[in-house]
């Protein structure tokens, strides 16, 4: 950010622009973070979900709507495991972001 623009207006710009720059960086980061330990904790509460779908408690009444149930409960579990893998795509991405920042 810093080496991109020249002159001294240039430089107090970029200045600011760098502390803005990387401390919204951070800020994203520890977001993003914050939201991928929720995500964990849900991930694991789905799969006990899939488990007690599966295995449930009570007699099985009628058979669609325990297979669908299972199903269900798979497919949260997908969708929470793509969930993650966006949270942890984009904290790469404001990490790179932030080492580029400081690089220049």
């Amino acid at each position: 950010v810093m080496a991109k623009l020249t002159g001294d207006k240039n430089k107090e710009l970029a200045e600011r622009n760098f502390i803005k720059a990387t401390l919204g960086a951070d800020q994203q980061i520890s977001s993003l973070k914050y939201k991928l330990a929720e995500a964990k904790i849900s991930l694991e509460d789905k799969k006990k979900e899939v488990d007690n779908a599966k295995y449930p408690e009570t007699l099985i009444g009628d058979v669609k709507v325990y297979f669908s149930a299972i199903k269900s409960a798979e497919e949260s579990v997908e969708v929470e495991e793509e969930k993650i893998l966006d949270l942890e795509n984009s904290i790469e991405f404001f990490e790179a972001l932030k080492v580029e920042f400081n690089q220049d």
